[in-house]
């Protein structure tokens, strides 16, 4: 708690950077979505924060909620430590069949140069998989190793590269595949079932020369009770003055500490 830190300062910690990356030859790729920081820290929080409320309801008493963000990163590579716990095997980039090391749960480029994930885990998933691409030879390799799981990634590798990522997509999802686009931020803002779902939301902004900007939606639906962004926020020292005086401080302090640099 003493030390200074960031994001990929947890993710390091906790075990979760060695294991982003295709292979242990690259370096650890740094994932964008701020694993560490949203999940680990806010997450979890919010999470330890609605329980300690639910205990004060029936104890009466409130408590201190302790939250570390590389500890929260490290409850969630549980499933991963568990396998190492039972095996005894440290997993590596690229090696388990959820970071790239599986032909059946993978990345893969297409013919327009974009990207394909599948994630044919299920091994009804996989015999479709190999129906549509007509290998049905293939379906009894799903989880083989050596010569064989080679051949799959190559012929996996070369035949999405026969059409595009779209075209892929829109025959593949169809076949009860477990399929997806890589979309780039500029694609998943247009996403028809982004715009359905309202996760792209105008807000007001009355005291700004535009009418309102754009915002990140509410995840979380309630039927009863949903949310709703009333507001794109306060810039820095908009109600210092407010704040200052609320807390005792006269007009003429609040100015002097202003003038000062004490308050912005």
């Amino acid at each position: 708690a003493q030390l200074a830190g960031h994001d990929i300062n947890y993710l390091s910690m906790s075990g979760a950077l060695d294991l982003i990356g295709f292979s242990q030859e690259d370096r650890p790729a740094i994932p964008m979505n701020l694993i560490a920081d949203f999940a680990g820290g806010g997450l979890c929080g919010a999470v330890g924060i609605l329980a300690a409320l639910m205990a004060r309801q029936t104890t009466g008493q409130g408590q201190y909620v302790d939250i570390a963000m590389t500890e929260g990163v490290l409850y969630m590579l549980a499933a991963t430590l568990s396998d190492f716990f039972a095996r005894g095997v440290t997993p590596g980039r690229g090696t388990t069949r959820l970071n790239g090391g599986a032909p059946y749960y993978n990345v893969y480029r297409t013919r327009d140069d974009k990207y394909f994930t599948i994630a044919a885990i299920e091994p009804w998933f996989w015999r479709n998989l190999c129906a549509a691409l007509g290998r049905e030879d293939m379906a009894t390799l799903q989880s083989t190793d050596g010569p064989d799981k080679e051949k799959v990634q190559r012929f996996l590798e070369e035949t999405f590269l026969t059409r595009t990522r779209d075209e892929w997509f829109d025959s593949l999802s169809q076949e009860n595949i477990s399929v997806g686009k890589v979309y780039s931020i500029d694609e998943v803002v247009s996403d028809p079932q982004v715009a359905y779902r309202n996760m792209v939301i105008e807000v007001p902004t009355p005291h700004l020369p535009q009418t309102s900007v754009k915002q990140v939606g509410i995840p979380m639906r309630l039927s009863d009770t949903p949310g709703k962004v009333r507001h794109v926020g306060a810039a820095s020292g908009t109600h210092t003055d407010e704040v200052l005086i609320s807390l005792g401080f006269s007009s003429q302090q609040a100015d002097d500490l202003r003038r000062r640099g004490v308050v912005q």
